[in-house]
This record gives C-alpha cells, structure tokens and sequence, in this order.
C-alpha cells in the first residue's frame, strides 16, 4: 500500500523505520498492544486517526471503514458521549460496494470511540452521505 502511495505521489517518500512485512500465508493474528494503538492514534491526521479508531475500538475492516455513513453512526449521551453502535451495512474495495464478510451487523461504539466521533459529528456531511467525502 505505501509503495502505492508513493508511486501516485500521496507520500513523498517510504516512511523509515517500517517493521518488516510477513511472509503471505496463513499465521497467527497480533493484536497491537493498547500502547501501539494509542501511539498510531496519536501520529495519525485526524482522518487516519478515525478510521484507524474504528477499526482498534470498534473491531471495522478497512473496507467497513471506508463505507462507513454518518447515518450508520448513532451515539449515546449522558451529558458526554457514553456509547452507542455503528450499523455495519456494506463494504467498499476496489470502488465497489459489497455485504460485508462477515454479514450486516451493530457493533458497539467504545467510550473512547465515541468522544472521537462526537467531536467531528458536527462537521458532518448531510444525507447520510459517507464519512469520508
């Protein structure tokens, strides 16, 4: 992905320091730890940062994340934000929507999730359009 990116010049570079990339096949899934999440959290544009919050908080695909709509995002208050779910409906990958792997499904939004998408609700685009345009 990133030798994408630099080859269509949304990077300048390749990032330096990068761990090594695992050989393709099947191995055991590593979960970063609370640490490494907070750390890419905190390095992330405010863009990555949500989407990268989606998927460590709310457990989303990439896919999920890119045809996530405000209108699938539903929040819970008790003065804050406590909770709340985001409505799983499809997913996008190679410009096409598709049902998720997984199937339709509600996932609940974690506190920490939920104060980072209250605080860019209001910035919102109308019409259940996506997260992302």
């Amino acid at each position: 992905m990133l030798r994408f990116a630099v080859a269509r010049k949304y990077l300048r570079a390749m990032p330096e320091g990068m761990p090594r990339l695992k050989a393709v096949g099947q191995s055991i899934l590593e979960i970063p730890s609370d640490e490494e999440v907070e750390r890419i959290l905190a390095a992330a544009s405010e863009r990555h940062r949500v989407s990268f919050a989606l998927m460590a908080y709310a457990g989303l695909r990439p896919n999920e994340v890119r045809a996530l709509r405000w209108r699938d995002v539903r929040l819970r208050r008790e003065g804050e934000v406590v909770g709340g779910f985001v409505s799983v409906r499809e997913g996008r990958s190679h410009g096409e929507t598709h049902t998720p792997k997984t199937g339709q499904r509600e996932v609940p939004v974690a506190p920490e999730l939920g104060r980072l998408l209250a605080g860019i609700e209001g910035r919102r685009v109308r019409g259940g359009r996506s997260m992302w345009r």
